[in-house]
């Protein structure tokens, strides 16, 4: 057995080593040796929810500008309007989601698959982007082809990061789909009559989804193009499941974390970044906000700095 150093303790006041001893530091700094690094001028793609979306800024501040990030869909579109554009729809934590996402381009209903119209029947509520208010019928076309077309430059990228948060989903079982958007905060009315119907998935459910996502990823993608997978290291604010919140976050994070090892183990070309890991064994008080869901600040700016030091080839190489 090799001794384990990456778990350094402080001995406690009375130095017996036992219940008192703390972690040195704000958090674990765990060993993690790539089996690839890209290059910083490779064209990326940034797939999934806060992380992901935080992830793109830090890319963009080091002029590595993903595709995601040039996404720019009219602030005023959204419930909480702003004056600028912005690509915070296309904000996605399930995996079953992202699968659908990915493939939405190649389906004929693209245009309104996922999508429901809403009040008198002028409005259309687009439950495969995230935080959209009700849009007009031309809001919405604009509003598609954006999400859409981001899809399509897959073909451009040769990386791809991508970020899976819930097991949780919401399937459409008119349009064969899984919802960007929970179906339950639209319309209880269509789910109670059975248009949607709400999923936590098995693990190997969410292991055979996490397969497909690479295997879409790899179809679109360049010859020859790297997949980094990560598990949100954030906690989910709630739970559609009858569990405690709390049980049902680990359970998810628990299954999410197994499958997108259990991928990349057996790809050369999908590698797997222990963000999750680094959170979960951090001091409280150094990892998080106050409300507990909420990274600091400076905590994030250095985990995002750590992934891209670990995985970004320096020019030099």
């Amino acid at each position: 057995m090799r001794a384990n150093e990456h778990r350094i303790y402080r001995r406690g006041e009375n130095n017996d080593g036992g219940a008192a001893r703390a972690f040195d530091g704000d958090f674990p700094h765990i060993a993690f040796k790539p089996k690839f690094r890209v290059p910083a001028s490779s064209k990326m793609m940034v797939i999934g929810g806060s992380f992901a979306r935080n992830l793109a800024v830090a890319l963009s501040r080091k002029k590595m500008k993903p595709v995601s990030a040039e996404c720019r869909i009219p602030g005023e579109f959204y419930r909480r309007s702003t004056l600028e554009p912005s690509n915070a729809g296309l904000s996605v934590t399930s995996p079953a989601a992202i699968l659908d996402l990915i493939s939405l381009g190649g389906r004929s209903d693209r245009t309104k698959a996922g999508a429901i119209q809403v009040g008198s029947g002028n409005a259309w509520s687009d439950l495969m982007m995230s935080g959209l208010r009700h849009l007009s019928a031309g809001e919405m076309t604009i509003a598609r082809k954006r999400l859409i077309g981001t899809y399509d430059r897959l073909a451009e990228c040769s990386v791809c990061f991508v970020t899976f948060g819930t097991t949780e989903a919401w399937f459409d079982c008119q349009d064969r789909l899984f919802l960007t958007k929970p179906a339950a905060l639209e319309d209880a009315t269509l789910t109670q009559q059975g248009r949607y119907r709400f999923v936590n998935l098995a693990p190997d459910e969410v292991m055979e989804i996490l397969e497909g996502v690479v295997a879409e990823l790899r179809a679109r993608m360049l010859p020859d193009a790297k997949i980094i997978l990560a598990v949100e290291p954030s906690p989910s604010a709630g739970t559609y499941t009858a569990e405690d919140c709390i049980v049902a976050e680990r359970y998810s994070k628990a299954a999410l974390l197994s499958a997108a090892r259990s991928v990349a183990a057996t790809r050369a070309d999908v590698e797997y970044f222990p963000s999750l890991e680094i959170n979960d064994l951090g001091r409280r008080e150094s990892v998080w906000m106050p409300d507990g869901i909420t990274m600091q600040r400076s905590h994030q700016n250095w985990l995002l700095g750590r992934m891209l030091d670990d995985l970004i080839a320096k020019a030099a190489e």
